[in-house]
């Protein structure tokens, strides 16, 4: 599958720019743009619009452009592409070329779920709503009516399962044999397997612990490993076929090989009846943003930066190993209390990388980005398939400032391409403006970290690291 642009009209007719995997693509007169139409059509913005291309599938959003865009004759703050779809903007005119080579039979495909506001994060995934096709499978179904219940239940504050749901088929043999970390499993637990369903085989879900934009975790037990887990379900965003579901799940298995104790490590990953299924080590504490957002007054600088530490301390690993995280933020930052101190684990770690390369998560930038923009380089936009360890370490400056101040870099409008102009063009807000008893040296970190031009950063987050060292102390 691709998807052309071809210049049709214009002062650079007959320029073509072609797309095979997930990318971003940015036309305008700045340097920031991939289609650089400098002063040849000035009609054109800096960043006039963008692209975002998952072959078959492309969106355009409008960047604020003053002249505006249009589809097809029409203006356009944001437009789903088809073949044969003509954008305009100034004298420029570019056709959107679709191939899709052979359709998939029926055997091959894993129809994507209709959408479920239930499986949506903060913001809802929005991207793919005129694309989604029924749901289909008995996995399909049980998972969507195990997220009802969820919900259900924590609307009326309550436990109590529903009646007539369908029953787990693997039970446990004896209480007697305990799993590991049989402590964090609530007293009813038993009841609470047999009356949920079960969509995974050789996992029994207890109840749901958290949700994002990329799918729900539940708390489960592994059967085969008599360990508690955290079992995390992601419903592709588009039509799958199932060899691209398997080919996924073994290119996600080298993350399997992190070994880290600030890193959520991943046991086991598959695919069941079209959804994928990461089953992580589950950790007993509460995600960085709701522990700011709950706690009173601000953190202690100490504290902020001993979390930022650990979490530093753990990407020098990965980055070592070649892996980028590519999704670092409060809420993929897990903090426990282990043997009297607080320490602090990365979840997730490289998996949104290699789901928002694929086909599978469809499009993504333009969609749900609201948990993740404040976090997110100017590279990550422009050079959207090119994650490199830079990318962690804006983001964690971003994280660590969040720690310290309770607020983000910016202060970001609702619209999505209005906050995307921001990370691309403007500087954060000082820190020192957030929170007035920051160390001079310390808000200078920060901001070397939050610098637009990757080159203007620490040499890497081990430095980064080193420099944040003085200000551990109680």
């Amino acid at each position: 599958m691709r998807v052309k642009l071809i210049v049709v009209a214009g002062p650079h007719e007959g320029r073509e720019f072609s797309f095979s995997e997930h990318d971003n693509f940015i036309v305008g007169r700045g340097k920031q743009a991939h289609f650089r139409l400098s002063m040849k059509d000035p009609y054109f913005s800096r960043i006039h619009f963008m692209v975002e291309v998952n072959p078959p599938v492309c969106r355009l959003m409008d960047m604020q452009s003053t002249n505006g865009t249009v589809v097809n004759s029409r203006r356009v703050k944001r437009s789903d592409l088809s073949d044969g779809d003509v954008i305009g903007g100034g004298d420029t005119k570019i056709r959107v070329s679709i191939e899709v080579g052979q359709p998939l039979s029926p055997e091959q495909t894993i129809a994507p779920p209709k959408r479920n506001r239930a499986l949506d994060g903060p913001g809802g995934n929005r991207a793919s709503d005129a694309t989604l096709a029924p749901p289909t499978g008995k996995a399909e179904r049980a998972l969507e009516r195990l997220v009802r219940e969820s919900d259900r239940a924590r609307q009326k504050n309550s436990a109590t399962p529903p009646p007539n749901v369908e029953p787990a088929s693997q039970g446990l043999e004896s209480t007697a044999d305990m799993p590991a970390g049989c402590e964090v499993l609530p007293n009813d637990y038993e009841e609470m397997i047999r009356n949920s369903p079960q969509p995974i085989a050789g996992y029994q879900i207890i109840k749901e612990i958290g949700r994002g934009a990329m799918g729900v975790v539940y708390l489960a037990l592994s059967i085969a490993g008599n360990a508690v887990v955290a079992l995390k379900m992601i419903k592709p965003a588009v039509e799958a076929s199932r060899e691209d579901l398997v080919r996924f799940s073994r290119e996600a298995s080298i993350l399997k090989s992190l070994s880290h104790p600030s890193i959520v490590a991943f046991r086991d990953m598959g695919e069941s009846d079209g959804m994928l299924y990461f089953a992580m080590d589950y950790v007993q504490g509460q995600d960085a943003s709701k522990l700011v957002r709950s706690h009173g007054e601000l953190f202690s600088v100490w504290r902020a930066v001993n979390i930022a530490c650990q979490m530093l301390e753990a990407l020098e690993y990965a980055h070592g190993q070649g892996f980028v995280h590519r999704d670092i933020k409060p809420a993929n930052l897990m903090v426990a209390e282990h043997d009297g101190r607080e320490v602090a684990v990365l979840s997730d770690f490289g998996l949104a990388r290699h789901y928002h390369a694929s086909k599978l998560s469809g499009l993504t930038m333009m969609g749900d980005v609201a948990g993740t923009t404040p976090y997110m380089p100017p590279e990550q936009i422009t050079h959207y398939r090119d994650a490199k360890p830079t990318v962690d370490q804006y983001a964690a400056a971003a994280t660590l400032y969040f720690l310290l101040t309770k607020k983000h870099i910016y202060d970001f409008p609702h619209d999505v391409s209005q906050q995307l102009m921001m990370i691309l063009q403007k500087a954060p807000v000082p820190i020192e403006e957030r929170r007035s008893d920051i160390p001079k040296r310390l808000a200078e970190i920060v901001h070397r970290g939050l610098t637009r031009e990757p080159a203007d950063r620490f040499g890497d987050v081990g430095e980064m690291r080193a420099e944040l060292l003085g200000f551990c102390g109680s």
